[in-house]
């Protein structure tokens, strides 16, 4: 993130710390929005060894809750399911959050080691 960000974070979690193949795994964002969002996207890239191997887009508002006036703490929660061939090593999880207006709201990395399940 930046300055100029619209979401400043104070946390992040990840869990299960650390993850595993054949598990779920959750990144949990908490902070503060300084603008009412009302909708947006968040592109999600994973990398592997600084190769991606995932993309996807999702609404923001299903994975934060978007209200007039924003909750606070503001809390964001991604979740998605490693599968067990999932190669043991470095990943990178980038978040990219832009508002309704198309505007970023903030860019995070995740950074993690998977290990033997």
């Amino acid at each position: 993130g930046t300055p100029q960000d619209h979401y400043k974070i104070s946390s992040v979690e990840l869990v299960p710390n650390p993850p595993r193949p054949g598990q779920n795994i959750s990144i949990y964002v908490h902070g503060e929005v300084d603008e009412v969002v009302s909708g947006g996207q968040v592109v999600t890239e994973t990398y592997y060894v600084k190769v991606r191997v995932h993309r996807e887009t999702n609404p923001l508002c299903d994975l934060a809750l978007c209200s007039d006036p924003p909750q606070s703490p503001w809390i964001f929660t991604k979740s998605a399911y490693i599968p067990p061939y999932a190669p043991r090593g470095p990943y990178r999880n980038r978040l990219i959050m832009t508002d309704q207006n198309d505007q970023p709201i903030t860019c995070l990395d995740v950074m993690f080691n998977l290990v033997a399940a």
